[in-house]
């Protein structure tokens, strides 16, 4: 192989240039598209737990004469006492212990969270990425999921406890919401808040009291048609 020939084969710096240039687009074309299927993926997993609280809590109800599972079975805020603890064995979880756990999103004075050890259940896997949440208002709650205690009750905030088969409640089962995202405490109410939403764009997932699933802006949901019998 002459000389000449073997310069042909060499890549210039302009070539070499040209190539990285081609990888660097290609690359800012992939991410966004990467980003946004690992956050679909955390929804459909976060979609998967509330659909399988809310088979939880209706076996609940069947075993109690169709009560539904209360919001806080006592007068006061005391983790045996709130809906995921009663559910907990419902949904394949183990009662072993109740502890908190920091997050980096917390500043040091909130730095703790209710946490039930033995199943991710209670938990969306998008939490982290909550958008626009103030750190200060993630202080106290067993879960990033809450119920709708205008319907299941809650004997310290004094809401009545409703059975399932209630005719108030069957005639708005469609639109009653049962449980949703709501990352600050353990029950719903005014819709909408900034503490709702987990999911980019004011995003949530919510399951209905018929059993159905939504995903949605949480500003299509309100008080009067979505939470109140």
């Amino acid at each position: 192989m002459n000389k000449q020939e073997h310069k042909k084969k060499q890549f210039t710096l302009l070539e070499l240039l040209l190539v990285i240039s081609v990888m660097i687009i290609l690359m800012s074309l992939l991410l966004p598209a990467l980003s946004n299927v690992k956050k679909s993926i955390k929804r459909t997993a976060c979609a998967n737990n509330l659909r399988q609280i809310s088979c939880g809590a209706h076996l609940y109800s069947s075993d109690f004469d169709g009560s539904i599972v209360m919001a806080d079975d006592n007068t006061s805020a005391t983790h045996t006492h709130l809906w995921p603890w009663l559910l907990i064995s419902y949904v394949g979880g183990q009662q072993i212990r109740y502890d908190y756990y920091g997050s980096s999103k917390l500043p040091p004075s909130y730095n703790y969270r209710w946490k039930y050890k033995g199943g991710d259940i209670f938990y969306c896997p998008a939490l982290e990425a909550s958008p626009g949440m103030l750190p200060t208002n993630i202080n106290y709650t067993p879960s990033t999921y809450a119920i709708n205690h205008y319907i299941a009750g809650d004997l310290r905030l004094s809401q009545p406890n409703y059975n399932i088969s209630s005719p108030a409640i069957t005639a708005k089962a469609t639109k009653l919401l049962f449980f949703g995202e709501r990352d600050y405490v353990y029950y719903l109410y005014n819709i909408p808040n900034q503490d709702w939403g987990i999911h980019p764009g004011f995003g949530t997932n919510a399951v209905f009291l018929d059993g159905h699933l939504e995903s949605a802006k949480v500003g299509n949901y309100n008080n009067s048609e979505n939470l109140f019998p």
